[in-house]
């Protein structure tokens, strides 16, 4: 079954890879030179370039996880940090 996926953060769609079915989308988030990245998507609902708001639905997977990782400068940060859990 599907679930959706929503941003966590508002920014621009930087980029898109698909492969097999598969997609990956990394965000840009304007401030602090963020991006995060979310992998193993069975859809994407966004083309790039595009302004993605906080919390709407980016897509969906069908699989057992979905990948999610925040780079900011240059570095990989646990997305704990920066989502103040």
């Amino acid at each position: 079954t599907s679930k959706n996926v929503f941003a966590v953060e508002g920014g621009s769609i930087l980029n898109i890879e698909e492969s097999n079915g598969v997609y990956k989308i990394t965000i840009n988030i304007q401030k602090d030179n963020v991006y995060m990245i979310y992998d193993n998507l069975a859809k994407c609902n966004f083309s790039v370039g595009q302004a993605v708001n906080r919390g709407v639905n980016i897509g969906t997977y069908n699989g057992e996880y979905l990948h999610f990782e925040i780079i900011k400068n240059g570095i990989m940060i646990n997305p704990h940090t920066f989502l103040n859990f």
